[in-house]
Formats: C-alpha cells, structure tokens, sequence
C-alpha cells in the first residue's frame, strides 16, 4: 500500500478546483544531483555508447510531503536516445510504488521515448502512514539512475526532465487542510533538466571525416 498518491474522488476533486492557489507550493520541486558540485552544475559530457549514474531527489523548503509521482522524460531529439539501466534505492526516503526493477528496466518501460514507461516515485511505508508521519524541509532521495546514452547517437545537447501524471505529482500533508494529503503536479513546479552534451563516438567521428574528404575529393574532380 502506498500512500498520498493518486487520485482523491470527486468531492475532493471539487474542493480543490476551488481552492485559491498557494503560492509555498512552489517551494517542492524534483531536483537531479550527480554528486559533482550541484546545483551549480547541472549537466554531464558523454560519448555516445557510455553511461552516466545521476540521483532524483524531492527538494522542500517550505512544505510537508508523504510521497512523490514522477517518470523521466528525454522530450524532443532526445527520445529514443536514451535508457535506463540501473536503478538504485538503497537511502530512498520513499518506498517505491513499483520495486521491481526487472519490471523499471525491460526493454518497453527503461526507453525514454520519450517518457519512461512505468512511474518511478513512491510514498510512505504502512509504519510512518499509520504513525501520521510526513517530511519537512529539505532533500530527500528518491533513486539514484544509470542511463546509458544509445550507441549512434549524434553529438550534442540533450535534456532530461522529470514529469509528473495530471492531477498528481507531490503529496502534501498539514499544509493542505482542510483537505489533506492532495496531489500537486510537479508541472506547477517548475521544470528541472539535466543536460547531456554528448560527444560522437570515435569511429563515427572518423567517418564523418572520411566522409568529409570523400566530398571534397569529388568536389575538386569536378574542376
């Protein structure tokens, strides 16, 4: 059982269409961290056919939280290019709603293309739900990912998001009253990316050379 993730019902539903909206909301949001100077620094070089290990955590610094809904998403030129390989939970603050990563890591649902294929988030244990518990302030682990960058991909800057269901994303807790525990998407967040410049694999920088000499050839042929 997982708790303060999904949906309410539909008085819930209408209660919160007309509640005003909460400026402190801002302050939750899913943030990446590689471990190497963040958040200052948010991206990571790589060749095309190599891996990089990067953490999600759910970053507070004003509200109450029982739980988190998210996938990731590489959108644009990026999908197709990337996948996850790993995935680690040890010192998560979240019990995953999905801890099979046999299920997280087969060929359909590790693709971003350009959305992971199941939900990656989690919520409170049965214990600390029963024992009303909730986090305050602060950074909070959810999974560490290795994705790997696919063999072809072109040189380049690609991004990776973090991206949330509609009418979902982040569980609250106090803060909500009267109507606890609601979701918030983490589209209302704002966006946090993680930028991959990828660099071209050796043999296809040598063919793209040879490729360039070859046309320069015919070019000068024709003279």
């Amino acid at each position: 059982m997982r708790t303060g993730i999904g949906s309410r019902g539909f008085l819930a539903a209408i209660a919160i269409a007309a509640m005003p909206a909460v400026a402190a909301r801002a302050s939750v949001s899913l943030i990446f961290d590689d471990g190497d100077a963040l958040p200052t620094k948010t991206n990571v070089a790589i060749a095309a056919g190599s891996t990089f290990t990067v953490g999600v955590y759910l970053n507070s610094t004003g509200e109450e939280t029982t739980g988190l809904n998210y996938y990731l998403t590489a959108p644009g030129a990026g999908s197709g290019h990337f996948k996850i390989t790993n995935r680690v939970l040890t010192g998560s603050a979240f019990e995953a709603s999905n801890t099979d990563n046999t299920v997280v890591l087969n060929a359909t649902n590790s693709l971003l293309s350009p959305t992971s294929g199941v939900q990656l988030g989690g919520g409170l244990s049965d214990a600390q739900a029963a024992a009303k518990f909730f986090y305050g302030t602060g950074t909070f682990l959810s999974a560490i990912y290795t994705i790997q960058v696919l063999p072809g991909t072109l040189g380049g800057d690609y991004q990776i998001k973090t991206v949330s269901d509609a009418n979902s994303g982040w569980s609250g807790s106090q803060n909500d009253t009267p109507i606890p525990f609601n979701d918030h998407p983490f589209a209302n967040q704002g966006v946090n990316a993680y930028t991959v410049s990828v660099t071209p694999e050796p043999g296809m920088v040598g063919l793209l050379l040879m490729g360039a000499a070859a046309a320069m050839g015919t070019r000068r042929r024709r003279r």
